[in-house]
């Protein structure tokens, strides 16, 4: 896919929208947001993304590729479709549960992991505390993590030295700036925030 093409639709689509006051996950204010609802709701799209991430991993052996809930095990469904497509084997896809201490491996899920060869996937990466507290939890079963893999990277740029993963692939990479809520330029001009995406409702 040309990645041009494909970023101009996802402007268009207002998967990617731009010039507002959102509040991220994180805490912290911006002028653009990453919708991946509706990301999700274009399957095809969907599908597509996750194929090159299936092919950036397609020479690694991949015993399960897991993603955190929501947006995470959604991509870890369609990675896996598309390895187990690619190269006729039965790769499985999991995915672990959000809790007040972080993520979880439950649903049996756990029995699965043993010393298996893990690729970890997300929608969209920003500070990876997500994935930091997945790949704490994976941990504890003996797993070996061949990579991460992810739709969207916006995140910070020594992102997979802080994970410390021995691969990191993402299909589209945008720099999103951010700012501290005391340092908000859309706060200071008395922009309202954004409550319809994000944290804006909090």
């Amino acid at each position: 896919m040309d990645k041009q093409k494909v970023l101009d639709l996802l402007y268009k689509t207002n998967v990617i929208i731009t010039d507002d006051h959102f509040v991220y996950s994180s805490g912290k204010h911006g002028r653009d947001y990453i919708d991946k609802t509706a990301i999700f709701s274009r399957p095809r799209t969907t599908l597509e993304f996750c194929f090159e991430i299936a092919r950036h991993f397609s020479g690694r052996k991949v015993d399960i590729v897991l993603g955190p809930a929501v947006g995470g095990a959604i991509v870890s469904q369609w990675v896996t479709f598309a390895l187990n497509v690619m190269r006729e084997e039965n790769v499985l896809s999991v995915f672990a549960d959000k809790t007040e201490d972080g993520f979880v491996i439950k649903r049996g899920f756990r029995k699965l992991l043993c010393d298996k060869n893990i690729l970890l996937v997300d929608d969209v990466l920003h500070t990876g505390r997500s994935i930091e507290q997945v790949i704490k939890e994976v941990r504890k079963y003996g797993v070996n993590i061949v990579g991460l893999g992810a739709l969207f990277d916006r995140g910070e740029k020594n992102i997979q030295n802080k994970l410390d993963i021995p691969d990191l692939f993402s299909y589209i990479d945008l720099e999103l700036e951010s700012f501290d809520e005391g340092r908000c330029p859309m706060c200071a001009k008395n922009i309202p925030i954004n409550a319809d995406f994000g944290k804006g409702k909090k």
